[in-house]
This record gives C-alpha cells, sequence and structure tokens, in this order.
C-alpha cells in the first residue's frame, strides 16, 4: 500500500502523504493488537515500517543510483525523477527512524504495550518522536528551533499523564483493603517474588522484585506493577491461577496506591 501511493500524485503533498501513512500503521496497529500478544503486536508494528524502509532502499533509492552511475558512464544527461523519488523516499526514512526505534525498547515498558489503549497510544508516541525527528533536520540545516523538542516533550508528558491508571471511587464491595491485596499479592505473586521462591522455575526472584510485604510492593513501583498485571504479563503464564475478578481487584488497588502511596 505504501509503495503504491509513493508512485502516485499524493507524494507531492506532504502532509496528506503523512496522514495517509499514519492511517496505514494505525490500521496495522489496530489489528495487530487484535491477532497477537500485546508485546509482539508492537513489534509487528515495528517489522511493518522497518520493511517500509528497507523497501525504499531496495525499489527507490539504489535503483535510482544505480541509474545514475550509469548516465554518467554514458555520458549522458541523468534523468532528474529517479533521484527526486529516491530522496523523497530517503526523507521518509528518516522521519520513521526514532518511532522504530522506541518500538525496539517497546518491551520494556509494559505500561504503554500492556495499556487497553495500547495501538493508539503508540502511533501517538510515535508520530510524537517523528516530529522531534525534524529538529535534528532542520539541525543539519543550519536551522535550530528549540520549540521542536519542546513541543514534542509537553506532547510524551501529556501521554503519560493521560496513560496512568485511573481510580474508581465507586469500587464498592470488590474493593481491596490493604491487608486483603497483600494476602492476593503472597498468594498470586509472591511463589515467584520472595526472597526463597517456591516456584520451581526460579531460584530468585525475578528482576529483583520481591512483593511479600507492602513497603516491599510500594518500592516495586504501583504503576509498574499494574501496567504488567493489566496486560496479562504477570503472573507469568498465569502460574499461580489468578482469577478475572482477582485481577481488576488488584487493578483497582494499585490504581488506588499509585495515587496515595502508603509507607507503613
Amino acid at each position: 500500500m505504501y509503495e503504491v501511493a509513493i508512485r502516485t500524485p499524493l507524494r507531492k503533498n506532504g502532509w496528506a502523504f503523512a496522514g495517509f501513512l499514519l492511517i496505514l500503521l494505525t490500521a496495522a496497529s489496530l489489528l495487530a493488537q487484535d491477532w497477537f500478544a500485546p508485546r509482539g503486536a508492537f513489534m509487528h508494528v515495528g517489522a511493518l515500517i522497518g520493511t517500509i524502509m528497507v523497501g525504499n532502499v531496495l525499489l527507490g533509492i539504489m535503483p535510482a543510483q544505480r541509474e545514475l552511475v550509469k548516465a554518467i558512464a554514458e555520458g549522458r544527461e541523468p534523468d532528474p525523477a529517479p533521484a527526486l523519488l529516491a530522496k523523497l523516499r530517503s526523507t521518509h526514512n528518516n522521519y520513521l527512524t526514532l518511532p522504530v526505534l522506541f518500538i525496539m525498547i517497546s518491551n520494556h515498558y509494559p505500561q504503554i504495550y500492556g495499556h487497553p489503549h495500547s495501538s493508539l497510544w503508540l502511533m501517538a508516541i510515535g508520530a510524537t518522536a517523528a516530529f522531534a525527528r525534524h529538529f535534528f533536520n532542520l539541525r543539519h540545516r543550519g536551522i535550530v528551533r528549540p520549540s521542536i523538542l519542546v513541543v514534542a516533550a509537553l506532547l510524551l508528558i501529556g501521554i503519560a499523564i493521560a496513560m496512568m491508571p485511573q481510580h474508581s471511587e465507586e469500587q464498592g464491595e470488590a474493593a481491596l483493603t490493604d491487608a486483603t491485596a497483600l494476602t492476593l499479592f503472597q498468594a498470586r505473586c509472591a511463589s515467584c517474588h520472595s526472597a526463597q521462591p517456591t516456584d520451581p522455575l526460579f531460584s530468585a526472584a525475578p528482576a529483583g522484585l520481591f512483593l511479600e510485604t507492602l513497603p516491599q510492593i510500594d518500592a516495586a513501583g504501583a504503576m509498574r506493577l499494574h501496567s504488567v498485571v493489566q496486560s496479562g504479563y504477570m503472573p507469568l503464564a498465569n502460574r499461580s491461577g489468578m482469577q478475572d475478578v482477582e485481577r481488576q481487584q488488584m487493578l483497582e488497588w494499585l490504581a488506588g496506591r499509585a495515587r496515595e502511596p502508603l509507607s507503613e
């Protein structure tokens, strides 16, 4: 779809083409989230973008370079059209580099890929990263506009705030007290995340996280725990048998804990 589009007059309108590409990648991201596990979905979107970038080199940039060399060798005037299209492809690849780099490290951020609307947040972060890339492109031309980085930073802060887990004030009987939450952690999480794991897969707590006491849970970070529990990544393969109602209760408790952490 990208290759067809770049060979049409649509390529002559930068903003229109950017909008088309954003819609294309958003649709791919939504489908990937429906077909694959959250972490894998991000990787598939990254692979799709990488394929576009490789295709630009293979189908446009390299042929244009070969044609230029051939024309010079034959002593004739090179056709500027392939070179101009190759330059456009190179520009597209340039703006896609930071989004791809983010996706490459996204597996370290379950709070993003585990979010219920992770597909849309992925596109928002990717678009912001591409916008930030514009600063460096201008700087290479001797134009320095720090405002671009400031706006990009504010956008990322806004995205982070918008992605924070929401704590419902109307939890009713489903709400967990700190004591019952601790009991749930000890039953479903401490088999791995303890000083002496009882799960045969581990001889030490994964990532050095201990979840046997409330201070240890606070130290691990309520938002971090909320993300991995919400995504289903933890408990690992649900080896401890966490039930759906228990997962929801834990998520509600963690959301409240993230806003009003207790130290005792």
